[in-house]
């Protein structure tokens, strides 16, 4: 049993990484087991959460690749057969981490981006930030963003605009984590804007707001 009052507490559904060649398949498994075991009332809120982005991307510098956000695609699937399950099941992803791969690796960072759209992950990768032009090797990448036809302009986040910003090969660097922040804002953007289309939340723009310095997003 879980603590707290019945229709107080929120279940997380985590199914980690996932391989998906057929949505419709594994939607209808997910949804005929989560009927069995979830009933209505029961949870203040059902999240199921996975993710397809890769573990290993592979990828040597200057090269870039893309892969499908299956996540998506299943949720966007649970969400035609919703009538088929007793509750809402909320939308989660790992964003542009795989599960596991949090802890910082003993090597020098390379300048990359992960960047998503609406059915693809794609990945923008420089050089190690110890050769060549060191840090300013994301000015390159940015360049490579910003033109490759699937950047969401400078206004559509903030991490976008920073990416912009950087495209111009000028000003401050910023820093692997300060990369990894801009991706991270533009992907949680674009999964708001697709969640307030794909289920009609009607949710209003958020006004823009000063990015916050790495020590602000770990200090209370």
């Amino acid at each position: 049993s879980v603590g707290g009052s019945s229709g107080e507490s929120i279940l997380l559904i985590d199914a980690g990484p996932l391989s998906i060649t057929d949505e419709e398949s594994i939607a209808q498994l997910l949804i005929y087991h989560i009927s069995r075991l979830v009933r209505k009332g029961d949870w203040l809120q059902v999240v199921f959460s996975s993710t397809t982005f890769p573990e290993k991307i592979g990828l040597k510098s200057w090269q870039s690749g893309s892969f499908k956000r299956g996540d998506w695609s299943l949720y966007k699937q649970i969400n035609r057969m919703r009538g088929e399950i007793p509750i809402h099941l909320t939308f989660s992803d790992y964003a542009l981490e795989y599960p596991g791969n949090y802890k910082p690796a003993p090597v020098r960072p390379s300048a990359h981006f992960r960047y998503s759209t609406e059915n693809r992950y794609f990945v923008f990768k420089g050089a190690s930030v110890g050769v060549e032009d060191k840090y300013q090797n994301i000015f390159r990448v940015a360049d490579r963003l910003t033109s490759s036809g699937i950047f969401k302009g400078a206004t559509f986040s903030n991490g976008d605009a920073f990416i912009a910003e950087l495209a111009k090969g000028t000003g401050k660097t910023g820093h692997a984590s300060k990369w990894r922040w801009c991706c991270t804002d533009h992907h949680l953007t674009l999964v708001m804007k697709q969640l307030n289309s794909l289920l009609d939340l009607r949710i209003a723009d958020q006004a823009h707001h000063v990015e916050p310095s790495q020590l602000q997003l770990i200090l209370p």
